[in-house]
């Protein structure tokens, strides 16, 4: 049976600057670490046994909203772990995919107890079974730079204003683009949820109907449903 393993594991974290990251023993990991429902995880030998405790976590509401990700996860999902990076007092859960050329693509969640004490700016407008897949299941889901493909970590959301280094505005921010898809919504009250780094932005806003979303490709402003838009974010990483 197919399973993700320490050399796999290694490859992914090549460049990473933390140290080698391990997978998670429970008979030496400090237990109060652990969310308790990712016992289960860690503790299994079997990948198939992982994979359906991982996922008995999510939300149903949410995933049910990712229709391309879900049907990846019957199709092309080998496994999912829970880790130890060297320099995280928190274990990650880290699922691994086939992706459609053959290569490896993950997905880091993050334990929900690195939410924080604080919400996000603006965190209501995103939808409820969002909010809640972010506050219980995972404080962020995103690949291995913990930012792109998914749901930025929490603790890292914040508006483009503060995201391009311009916390009182971004200059002439009403001209950079023709706003042909809505409203002009000020750079201080758009909320930066993911995106592919230099390539795509995804913003939520108070200015915006709950369950929309900006996209922003660098080019133009598109205005769509969040679901929609975080679901290509999802599958074009497999498509690799």
């Amino acid at each position: 049976m197919q399973e993700f393993d320490q050399a796999q594991l290694e490859a992914v974290f090549a460049n990473y600057d933390g140290g080698v990251p391990s997978f998670y023993d429970l008979s030496t990991g400090d237990p109060s670490r652990l969310p308790e429902s990712w016992e289960v995880v860690a503790a299994s030998g079997d990948p198939e046994e992982r994979k359906q405790a991982a996922f008995a976590q999510w939300n149903a509401d949410f995933l049910g909203q990712l229709p391309r990700f879900a049907a990846a996860k019957e199709e092309a999902l080998i496994d999912v772990r829970v880790i130890d990076v060297p320099d995280d007092d928190h274990p990650w859960m880290m699922y691994a995919f086939e992706c459609i050329g053959g290569d490896l693509g993950v997905w880091t969640g993050f334990s929900p107890t690195t939410f924080g004490d604080n919400d996000p700016p603006f965190f209501d407008a995103l939808p409820p079974s969002v909010q809640t897949f972010l506050r219980t299941v995972h404080a962020g889901f995103a690949a291995e730079d913990s930012e792109s493909f998914g749901l930025t970590p929490p603790q890292y959301m914040m508006t483009f204003a503060e995201w391009m280094d311009f916390p009182e505005g971004i200059p002439d921010w009403e001209n950079l683009f023709t706003w042909d898809c809505c409203d002009i919504v000020d750079s201080r009250r758009l909320v930066r949820v993911t995106g592919i780094p230099s390539d795509v932005d995804l913003f939520v806003s108070p200015d915006l109907e709950v369950g929309q979303a900006i996209r922003n490709n660098g080019v133009e402003l598109t205005l769509g449903r969040l679901f929609d838009e975080l679901d290509q974010l999802m599958a074009v990483r497999l498509e690799r």
